[in-house]
This record gives structure tokens, C-alpha cells and sequence, in this order.
């Protein structure tokens, strides 16, 4: 059984109530913050006043398997690989430890980075509570008078309204005052360069199936980038969001991103001396009289280590 250091239990206890207290605000952020703000506009305004499409060309359950699910299945994936590589010059299990560990430390900084990346969406739509191209149509505003925008001048500024759409879902009418920045961007931008910086260092890293593995790591980092580009245009073609608010959210979610893999590039050898020092102590401890040196063990280890 592996055992940690008190040190390292109290660490791991930091990290992970902070990451479960960061992802139950983000599934409740409009609970506990409320409703965002009605912001005024102009009647006829033709940037607000965009059709409504039903279909989303991304809709979220494709957007959740793109930016959360094929992460996790593709860093587990390459893993695995790595590890299972690896795996004759490991003795008895050593490798599955390997693959645990260094599996649970690229995602619980891929988690971490997740939270941060829906708190700035979440406090984004809510404060800047920026209307939506397809607010008029959506929500068809009334005023204190009862009058709608075709009733009023196109000069008028409606400040007091209300909603008084019942053409459209309430989802729609309810997230058409939340434009600001776009989400899907935001998520995809995240994953996908996390996932092109993750690549790239386990690219560096390997010893073995040098052109293979290069070849392939570079589609995939294509084929994110062109996902993070396609899901954009997506925001903007469905009238869901306006260009600004798709901008917005690609820089919030590519600066997480890259301060994240910054940071894994930067704590490498950290990660390893840890993990090395994790299973050798486990090693000896299944086997107290094994004669190993030091110097075969850091040779071994050094072929072992083939994932970041």
C-alpha cells in the first residue's frame, strides 16, 4: 500500500478541497451570486437583433466530450503508453504505480485548471451581463408602458423591461442577457492547448518511437488547434455570441492553459525525483533485502521515465 508523509497528505487535502469548493461554486455560481444585471439598449439595434437558431452547431454535450472527456481519455492514453513502454525495465508492478501517479498529477493540474477557467466564464457572463445578438428576438422586450421594441421609436433607449417571449425556450430567454465571454471558446481554448503544451512536453520527452510519436502528436496538436478555431466560428455563425465575446473567451481560456503547462514544463523534475523516490520506497519495502545500488536505480529510472 502506498503510504505519504504527512507533509504530502496535507497537501494533497489543499489541493483537492480547493478543486471540490471550486467546482461546486461554478455549478452554483448563479445561486450564490444571483441573476445578472439588465443592462439598457437600443431598440433596433441591429447587432442585438440577430435571428435565433434552435440547434447549436456545437451543442454542450459535444462541447463537454470535446474540452473534458477526450482530455481525460488522452492523457490517460498516453500514460499508459509511455509506462506500459517502459514496462521491462520495471520490476514486478512498479509500472501500474508509475502509470497511477503521473496519470493523477497531469490531471489533477488539468482539474485545477478546469475550475479556474469556469470561475472567469461564470464571473465574466455575470458582471459584464453583455446581451446577446439574439436578444431582441428572444426575449422580446416590454417596457414599464407595455410597449415592445416595434412599438417604440428606433432612437429609444429601454432601460425598464421585461421579457415577454413565449415563442422560445426559457433557456434561451434566460441566457440571452449572458453573451459576455463566450464558453464553449473558453472551455475549448483551455483543453485543447493544455493539450497541445502537454503533448509537446511528452513529445520532448520520449526516447523511443521518436518519428512515429512526433508525427502523431503533430496531428493532434493540428486538430486541436483547428477544434478551437471551428468551435469559435461556431459562437459567432449561430448568433450566440458576438466576435469580441468568442475573442474574450480564448483569451481566457488560453492564458490558464498556458500558465498550466508553463508550470508542468517547470516543476518536471520535481515531479520525477517525487515519483522516483515514491516507487523506489515501495520497491523496498515489498523487498527490504533486495540488493539494488543507487546507481542501478537511477539508471533504471531514467529509462523509465518516458511521460511527463
Amino acid at each position: 500500500m502506498l503510504k505519504l508523509t504527512k507533509k504530502q497528505y496535507i497537501k494533497l487535502l489543499i489541493i483537492y478541497t480547493w478543486l471540490a469548493l471550486a467546482m461546486f461554486y461554478c455549478y452554483n455560481f448563479k445561486k450564490i451570486m444571483g441573476s445578472p444585471r439588465k443592462r439598457p439598449f437600443q431598440c433596433h439595434d441591429e447587432t442585438l437583433s440577430k435571428p435565433f437558431i434552435l440547434m447549436d452547431t456545437v451543442p454542450p454535450k459535444q462541447l463537454y466530450i470535446l474540452g473534458v472527456y477526450f482530455p481525460i481519455t488522452l492523457i490517460a492514453s498516453c500514460e499508459l503508453f509511455c509506462c506500459w513502454t517502459a514496462k521491462s525495465s520495471l520490476h514486478s508492478s512498479r509500472w501500474i504505480l508509475k502509470y497511477v501517479l503521473k496519470s493523477s498529477v497531469v490531471l489533477t493540474l488539468f482539474f485545477i485548471g478546469l475550475s479556474v477557467e469556469r470561475l472567469f466564464k461564470n464571473m465574466g457572463k455575470l458582471k459584464m451581463a453583455r446581451l446577446r445578438p439574439n436578444f431582441i428576438t428572444v426575449c422580446e422586450p416590454m417596457n414599464a408602458d407595455g410597449f415592445t421594441c416595434q412599438e417604440l421609436d428606433n432612437t429609444v433607449v429601454m432601460e425598464d423591461y421585461q421579457c415577454s417571449s413565449d415563442s422560445y425556450p426559457s433557456w434561451a430567454v434566460n441566457s440571452a442577457f449572458v453573451s459576455f465571454p463566450s464558453g464553449h471558446t473558453s472551455l475549448t481554448a483551455y483543453s485543447m492547448l493544455f493539450i497541445v503544451g502537454y503533448l509537446h512536453l511528452l513529445c520532448a520527452r520520449l526516447k523511443h518511437e521518436k518519428i512515429f510519436s512526433t508525427l502523431l502528436v503533430l496531428i493532434v496538436q493540428i486538430w486541436c488547434l483547428l477544434m478551437i478555431l471551428f468551435v469559435g466560428a461556431s459562437r459567432v455563425l449561430d448568433y450566440r455570441h458576438h466576435w469580441t465575446d468568442v475573442f474574450a473567451g480564448f483569451l481566457a481560456g488560453s492564458s490558464v492553459a498556458l500558465i498550466l503547462c508553463w508550470y508542468l514544463k517547470g516543476q518536471q523534475d520535481n515531479i520525477d525525483m517525487w515519483l522516483k523516490d515514491v516507487i523506489n520506497a515501495e520497491e523496498i519495502k515489498r523487498n527490504p533485502k533486495a540488493d539494488v545500488t543507487a546507481a542501478d536505480k537511477e539508471a533504471s529510472f531514467a529509462i523509465e521515465l518516458g511521460g511527463v
